[in-house]
């Protein structure tokens, strides 16, 4: 490797760590100075990517299954500028979708690299667990550095971290819970106990978020994984529902513990509770503005200028997210914009699904479960919040879209013959297993004996 592609390689990991510890700990990155370094920390990691690339006579960018409906997402959000009620609001929602495809493509280039991978996983896995503990110091009233200690008086009595919504810290503790539940379904990694007590830790946080957005998008996402595992060949069944029972144990006595836990849970059947009711209040006025743009949209991040035209009587809020991502992105972009998010969501269903089923190394399980699980959890979760429209947020369900796009690279592919040995006149045909780039994954003989030392899971 010469000594342009370990620089810019250097570049490249080091912009991403930094956008993924920097989002989180400054609230999400909704200020513009915040967001400001963030764009230029994701534009600086690509640059440093795709000189790297070029410089080892690859494509400027690595290639993906979701390349066309990105594509056409972004050729929608050009255009919404030229078709917007406020091009400012309209270039800088563009700049954040152009930071979470640099993110996108980041991850995904990582994935060439199995330690990088690992990397990346436990960083995000050590970002959650940071925020847990600034969160549980700050939910029991103990000393907080001020720039985390603000606590809106529509939030109080529920756990932010360094957060302003428990919404988003729930949507960004169900990415890395999923990512915590792959390395100990898969037994990807050493020291299992350590991932499950990241995974408990994560879990009572979210309880205590009382975002029932944010419970049942985990607890879907959870089921999932947990089934997915269990119907996979050679399996460990009773490790699977000794931590499924775990887990249930957990949030059990975490709801039995919490009093407003057990109201919030109440409040599900409740039809007229004021969350709802406001949600589907914003959602039927927001249905006019489709009408009456259907077309072209308003434009990408302006719906803080176009639902004051039709906000319901007697409303007093200032509402400038739709609570919906999916009704807010048909609402700014217009109907065409439909075209490439179904088919997204087919693709990432079948290519999700897909990885997990042919995975058949420990890391290659891990990657796939983890990101898929937790992906799943924004998508479901994304249907009554908004949060992707967060920029931390949004940047760490890219970065888990970029490396389940790349899981296939730890699956091994292929066997080559290495050599005959003749034991006690029985002829032995060793033979190693290979991912797609080549890398050697284990290696067993004919007869069926696997390699001591590494098996199908691989080197961790």
């Amino acid at each position: 490797m010469t000594g342009i592609v370990k620089l810019t390689q250097i570049i490249q990991t080091t912009a991403l760590a930094l956008l993924l510890v920097f989002g989180p700990l400054t609230g999400g990155a909704t200020k513009p100075w915040s967001f400001s370094i963030s764009l230029w920390l994701a534009l600086t990691g690509l640059v440093a990517m795709a000189v790297k690339r070029m410089w080892a006579d690859k494509s400027i960018l690595p290639r993906h299954p979701f390349e066309l409906p990105m594509l056409i997402l972004l050729g929608l959000a050009v255009i919404s500028l030229f078709a917007t009620i406020h091009p400012l609001s309209t270039f800088w929602a563009l700049l954040r979708l152009i930071t979470y495809l640099a993110v996108f493509y980041l991850a995904l280039d990582a994935t060439a690299s199995r330690t990088a991978t690992k990397q990346l996983i436990g960083l995000i896995i050590g970002v959650g667990v940071v925020l847990c503990f600034i969160g549980l110091i700050k939910y029991f009233n103990s000393p907080i550095p001020g720039f985390w200690s603000y606590v809106p008086q529509s939030q109080e009595g529920f756990f932010l971290s360094t957060y302003l919504n428990h919404n988003h810290i729930a949507g960004y503790l169900a990415m890395a819970l999923a990512l915590g539940m792959g390395m100990m379904l898969s037994n990807s990694f050493s020291r299992g106990l350590a991932w499950l007590g990241c995974t408990l830790l994560f879990l009572v946080c979210v309880v205590l978020t009382m975002s029932r957005g944010g419970w049942i998008s985990i607890g879907i996402s959870v089921i999932f994984m947990v089934a997915s595992v269990s119907l996979k060949k050679k399996s460990n069944s009773f490790r699977v529902m000794a931590i499924g029972f775990i887990l249930v144990a957990v949030v059990g006595l975490a709801l039995l513990g919490s009093s407003p836990a057990i109201q919030r849970v109440k409040s599900l059947e409740d039809h007229g509770d004021s969350s709802r009711v406001n949600r589907i209040g914003i959602w039927t006025a927001s249905l006019n503005l489709i009408k009456h743009n259907p077309l072209f949209g308003t434009g990408l991040g302006t719906f803080p200028y176009s639902f004051p035209t039709v906000r319901p009587p007697g409303a007093q809020l200032r509402y400038n997210e739709a609570h919906s991502d999916y009704l807010q992105i048909v609402i700014e972009l217009g109907l065409p914009v439909l075209i490439p998010l179904i088919w997204w969501l087919f693709l990432f269903f079948k290519v999700g699904l897909s990885h997990i089923r042919k995975s058949n190394t420990s890391l290659g399980t891990a990657v796939s479960l983890g990101t898929f699980g937790g992906a799943l959890a924004i998508i479901i979760h994304s249907a009554v919040d908004f949060n992707i429209q967060l920029t931390a947020n949004g940047v760490l369900f890219f970065s888990i879209l970029g490396m389940m796009a790349g899981a296939d690279r730890f699956r091994a592919v292929r066997k080559e013959k290495v050599k005959d040995v003749e034991i006690r006149g029985q002829t032995i045909t060793s033979l190693d297993f290979v991912d797609a780039e080549g890398n050697l994954l284990a290696s067993k003989n004919k007869a069926g004996s696997k390699s001591p030392s590494r098996g199908f899971r691989g080197r961790s």
